[in-house]
Formats: C-alpha cells, structure tokens, sequence
C-alpha cells in the first residue's frame, strides 16, 4: 500500500471512530432519557459495547494518533453544535 494510500486510510479508521465516540460519549444522554425501557436496555448495550471497542483501538494508537483522534471528535462535536444552532435558527424563523 502506498503511503499516502495508508494515511488515507488510517484517517478513516480515525475518523470513523471519532464518530463512534461522539455517539457513544456525548450524545447519548440526550437520547436514553426518551426511549422506553427496552429500546433503553438495547442502546445501553450499544454504547457500553462501543466504549469498550474504542478502549480497545485507543490502547493500540500512537501518542500522534490519540491527539488526531481528539481532534477529529472536538471538530465534530464543534460541528453538531453549530448545525444545531443553525436548524434552530432556521426553525425560528419558519414560524
């Protein structure tokens, strides 16, 4: 594999994680306060599989890859903020 083609890919493992860990981490609790107790029971299990997955993965990164993978989650989680403030505002503004 060449090497601009294994840091391609090694940016999507991160990237995909990073996803994974905004999903398990920070927005989770927003939802498990609105499903039932079943659905609940099914997307604890989810998160608590996922978290551990990301232990996982993170055990085995370089210093240089944890720091790119904060990054990466801080960017998208900064992301999610600012969409969700411009649906808000767009939500206003439809009234």
């Amino acid at each position: 594999m060449s090497n601009t083609k294994e840091k391609e890919h090694q940016l999507n493992i991160l990237i995909t994680i990073a996803l994974l860990k905004v999903f398990s981490n920070d927005y989770s609790a927003y939802l498990i306060g609105e499903l039932h107790k079943e659905k609940k029971h099914w997307f604890n299990s989810t998160v608590n599989a996922s978290n551990n997955f990301i232990k996982e993965i993170e055990s085995d990164l370089s210093e240089a890859n944890k720091e790119m993978l904060q990054d990466l989650n801080d960017d998208i989680l900064n992301g999610l903020i600012n969409l969700k403030k411009d649906l808000l505002c767009g939500l206003q503004t439809d009234k």
